[in-house]
């Protein structure tokens, strides 16, 4: 019985129609009911979030870290305390200076990769998802000038 269940659950997600197109392209998230990320509810952003943040920022990762299969859980950003803080973020990621922060011109070319990466996609492509156009480093990222 539980493995019908999660067979029902597995191709029941695989059809969600959140999941990213043939061309790799994530679509654009549904803004919450109220129109403003700000605004939305805990339930609207848990939603948002689970079907659609996840199953896409995971592909953009995996594509990044070239992967084969998505590595990511709420666990990944949000940190192993999510839940007890609410999900409030910034809270888990490592903290960034604001002074110094890591440029895609950077002579190590992995920070200069990791770096164009986040600012050209994740950045972007939060906001998108999230219909918040004040998505910056600093959503996700403590800042250690705070």
């Amino acid at each position: 019985m539980i493995v019908v269940v999660g067979l029902v659950l597995a191709s029941t997600l695989s059809c969600h129609p959140t999941a990213t197109p043939v061309s790799g392209r994530p679509p654009v998230a549904e803004a919450p009911a109220n129109g403003t990320w700000s605004g939305a509810s805990w339930e609207e952003h848990h939603d948002t979030m689970t079907f659609v943040v996840l199953p896409n920022m995971a592909r953009t990762f995996q594509r990044f870290g070239r992967r084969p299969y998505p590595e990511m859980s709420c666990v990944t950003c949000h940190g192993a305390d999510g839940e007890n803080v609410r999900y409030r973020m910034p809270n888990a990621l490592p903290p960034l200076d604001p002074a110094h922060l890591p440029t895609a011109t950077s002579p190590d070319p992995a920070v200069a990769r990791t770096t164009r990466f986040m600012i050209e996609e994740v950045t972007p492509q939060l906001a998108e998802l999230t219909d918040d156009p004040t998505v910056s480093c600093f959503t996700c990222h403590p800042s250690t000038a705070r």
